[in-house]
């Protein structure tokens, strides 16, 4: 039976370790094995695990029920067996039935209760916006606010309140269409906010400042031109010349390909392009 682990040890702290001691740890591990700073084989393995760590520690109920598993070693117990058992098998080897069932008719072998599942709970549902919100469609994503930080917080910071909220969505009762969005919109923040190139190119989108390059990060361009890399005023032609020089580099089933061709869609149209002008603002 294999123990389970021990996440005290991953993060390299004592039992009784405070919350900001583990916390502190954690940060600490997070910056050494970083991709960005460690070109070691097992760094991203080690980083998988001590995030693993952290989102147990960092949350009291987990931490309470990892530290019972720790204190009893994570016993699978099905069957209580009488010390006569080995009698009995040697006993009723020869006597018609199997040595389990003469001793279980005998009443040296009790099997344990069985433990039946409790009825299925009706879903909730997540909020919309804010900290481990949806996204409001056709909103900006705010991954900072997604994850209850600051937008100045460092890469590490950023891990630990992933790493919680991921705790959080674990035993959240969404429905399944509900938890694969919230678990992709906290893969993307991230992916996004851990990469300092990413999250320059993030912060300069979500202020305003500098559009992403077009035909990357559909979404974080706020319209169908940003992400053409076109003025709102083209005509179809360069609207087509431009969705085709795009396509080139993009394979079909990518994020990337779904919102080029949804731009195209809307843009070739002059009924749907003058309806979707009018909705950011352009009529």
């Amino acid at each position: 039976m294999q123990a389970p682990s021990d996440h005290y040890a991953t993060l390299g702290v004592e039992r009784t370790a405070s919350p900001d001691e583990i916390k502190a740890s954690y940060r600490r591990l997070s910056r050494e094995l970083h991709p960005d700073r460690n070109a070691a084989p097992d760094a991203n393995r080690r980083m998988a695990a001590i995030n693993d760590a952290y989102a147990v520690l960092s949350d009291p109920a987990r931490r309470a029920d990892h530290d019972r598993e720790l204190a009893r070693g994570n016993p699978r117990p099905v069957f209580r067996r009488d010390p006569a058992w080995s009698a009995a098998t040697a006993t009723n080897r020869g006597t018609g039935g199997t040595p389990f069932a003469q001793a279980r008719a005998n009443g040296q072998m009790r099997e344990t209760p069985r433990q039946y599942p409790r009825q299925r709970q009706p879903f909730t549902k997540p909020p919309v916006g804010g900290r481990g919100g949806l996204q409001a469609p056709g909103e900006f994503p705010d991954y900072f606010a997604f994850l209850g930080i600051p937008w100045d917080e460092d890469p590490a910071a950023a891990f630990a309140a992933g790493a919680k909220l991921e705790g959080e969505l674990l035993r959240a009762h969404y429905n399944p269409e509900d938890t694969a969005a919230l678990e992709r919109q906290l893969r993307e923040a991230r992916e996004t906010l851990a990469n300092p190139s990413l999250r320059a190119i993030y912060l300069d989108a979500l202020d305003g400042v500098k559009a992403p390059p077009a035909g990357k990060h559909p979404r974080w361009h706020r319209t169908h031109y940003s992400f053409l890399g076109v003025r709102p005023r083209a005509d179809a032609m360069t609207i087509a010349d431009r969705v085709t020089a795009l396509s080139e580099g993009m394979k079909q089933g990518t994020p990337e390909y779904a919102a080029l061709m949804a731009a195209f869609q809307t843009l070739r149209d002059a009924n749907r392009r003058r309806e979707y002008d009018a909705s950011i603002g352009l009529a």
